[in-house]
């Protein structure tokens, strides 16, 4: 078993899709070469800030090139270690070329503490009571120093994962998960037997629209009675909508931690109605059917919840789920009882950005423990 992983979310298509999901998916012995970038410049703006007289900034700002995990990283390390909003700014004009950090700004009552990259040899750097500056010596890092310094160490590097969670915190406004969601609408219909089909048609015509701009859709299925009776219907809803079924993935929003085959399992209540027909009719792969865990897959409900959330991690890949913009499930279903809520017409992930884990303790029966995304 290895005790690190070493990423360069710089090297990558998405550096900051990437700083995300390493976020999300983040345990103990990660690091990322974009941290190590900054070793060398935490400790020079450390060394400033305690030239006394020591006070608390008002303002911070990290200027530098624009989308660069380091940049991103600088900032959230000055927002955790000093409590202040950090400011990122692009590099100046004539250095909008520019890698990675460019300077640090911070501003207090007794003056400014500026730090600026003036070559890839030097930095210069200015302390309140002193605007000429003093030139410090700190060249670029090569990859083989960048190496040394991460395998010097086994333990893990806990101010970086601090850092990640400070970078990309919880959002506790939901209405930022996705943009470009239209108005809830009311529907109302005579019994749940119409429920279910008109749900089944909602769902599927979303699905439909948005395999037109993607190569993959992902549906959330739910259980309860009318979940339950949306799924049976959901097979001649897709086939109408023209729906490529061997293009689609199905996901669970929760699930009972109890045996494979037991009756109180949302999969089961599925498998003859939605599950079995989608596959032996319209091709469905079977690795597109994303069942969670149970405890007779040798896992405990901790470890059958972190697990189901690295298989979310990995369907991600470098266009991972998101917590702002443009989200990861094209349609969710909510169930409780008899009343289902969604399907929503439009992208909406429901997976903690407070963990990494798809964890949910709340069992609607006290005896039945459940895991679940949220």
């Amino acid at each position: 078993m290895s005790q690190r992983r070493i990423t360069d979310s710089a090297a990558c298509a998405d550096p900051l899709a990437t700083l995300k999901r390493l976020r999300r998916g983040y345990a103990s012995g990660d690091s990322d070469f974009a941290w190590a970038r900054l070793t060398r410049w935490r400790g020079l703006v450390a060394s400033a800030y305690e030239v006394p007289p020591i006070s608390m900034p008002t303002k911070v700002q990290v200027a530098g090139t624009v989308d660069n995990p380091s940049v991103v990283l600088m900032a959230g390390w000055l927002e955790h270690a000093l409590g202040v909003e950090a400011e990122v700014l692009p590099p100046p004009n004539e250095e909008s070329d520019f890698a990675g950090v460019h300077s640090v700004r911070l501003v207090r009552e007794d003056g400014t503490i500026e730090l600026t990259r003036v070559d890839d040899e030097s930095i210069v750097m200015k302390l309140p009571g002193d605007d000429t500056g003093q030139h410090v010596t700190m060249p670029r890092r090569t990859l083989a120093e960048l190496i040394t310094e991460e395998l010097r160490r086994l333990d893990p590097d806990e101010v970086y994962g601090e850092v990640l969670a400070t970078t990309y915190s919880s959002i506790d406004d939901t209405s930022t998960f996705a943009d470009g969601k239209p108005e809830p609408t009311d529907v109302v219909v005579p019994d749940a037997d119409a429920v279910a089909a008109a749900a089944a048609e909602r769902t599927a015509q979303q699905l439909a629209a948005a395999l037109e701009e993607r190569p993959l859709a992902h549906l959330v299925l739910t259980g309860g009675t009318v979940g339950t009776k949306t799924a049976a219907a959901l097979p001649a809803a897709l086939d109408a909508a023209g729906v490529d079924v061997t293009r689609l993935h199905l996901w669970w929003g929760d699930e009972r931690f109890v045996g494979p085959d037991s009756e109180e399992r949302n999969e089961v209540a599925v498998r003859a109605s939605l599950l079995e027909p989608l596959q032996e009719r319209s091709g469905l792969p079977a690795r597109n059917i994303h069942v969670m865990p149970s405890p007779a897959d040798g896992m405990s409900l901790d470890d059958a919840a972190a697990w189901y959330g690295q298989q979310l991690d990995q369907m991600g890949g470098d266009e991972p789920f998101r917590t702002r913009g443009r989200a990861f499930f094209d349609v969710l279903m909510l169930g409780w009882d008899r009343m289902v809520t969604s399907p929503r017409c439009s992208r909406s992930t429901v997976i903690s950005a407070r963990s990494p884990r798809a964890r949910l303790r709340s069992p609607s029966r006290p005896s039945r423990p459940r895991s679940g995304s949220r």
